[in-house]
């Protein structure tokens, strides 16, 4: 076995010279070939395979009219049942039921991979502190995960999977809060507006933070795309 181990393979230069020879001639020839039949010479190429654009939802603005005018009655019917109670702590808004001007919260779905996010939109024409405006924002996320947790448990555990993301923007005016709510919520996103009980900064009532999902980057953007980091 050794010995066969130690066999070698030896070519004797003028077989060499012959395997070169041959290769070269092929080559002349292949090329030749092509040149007298007019072939166009071999290219690769690399395709790219674009994906699928998000579809766009166009609402209509009488939709959106019917839409902002729901939002603003449900505003008004939560001020009402916090005058009514009055037993709200200090910085601490009732969440209010809202279940009634959903869409369908539920029918939002995210693939395996895909990334989610909330977004808390901040009034910049209202004064309030940072800790003011952090804890607006935490009643925001706590309001959009409850209802969110409650109707569509699938995509609140798909967004706590892909690192919970929260962005914080802004917002010029109540106006601007009251459009972005009517436009998400015609969208079937879960949407949220927090009203200030008004023991601190601010008066009783004031709506200050507006939150929506969380729900697919793309269909988020829709609605918040063009507003600016807080």
């Amino acid at each position: 076995m050794s010995q066969l181990a130690n066999i070698q393979i030896t070519m004797a230069p003028s077989t060499t010279k012959f395997i070169w020879a041959s290769t070269l001639a092929l080559t002349a020839f292949v090329g030749g070939f092509m040149a007298g039949h007019n072939m166009p010479p071999v290219r690769f190429t690399r395709t790219r395979t674009r994906e699928p654009r998000e579809p766009v939802t166009v609402v209509k603005l009488r939709d959106l009219e019917a839409l902002k005018k729901m939002a603003k009655e449900g505003e008004e019917l939560k001020k009402a049942q916090g005058a009514q109670q009055g037993e709200v702590d200090d910085d601490e808004e009732e969440d209010g039921d809202e279940a009634a001007l959903d869409v369908d919260i539920a029918a939002i779905q995210a693939g395996a991979m895909e990334p989610c996010k909330m977004v808390l939109i901040v009034r910049t024409d209202v004064a309030m502190s940072p800790g003011k405006v952090a804890a607006q924002c935490s009643h925001a996320t706590l309001a959009c995960y409850k209802a969110l947790a409650k109707k569509n448990p699938k995509l609140v555990k798909h967004w706590e999977r892909t690192g919970q993301a929260k962005i914080a923007l802004k917002a010029k005016s109540e106006d601007e809060l009251q459009e972005l709510e009517a436009l998400a919520k015609s969208l079937n996103l879960c949407a949220r507006s927090i009203q200030d009980a008004g023991h601190t900064e601010v008066d009783p009532g004031t709506t200050t933070v507006l939150g929506i999902g969380p729900a697919p980057v793309a269909l988020i953007n829709q609605v918040t795309g063009k507003l600016r980091l807080y």
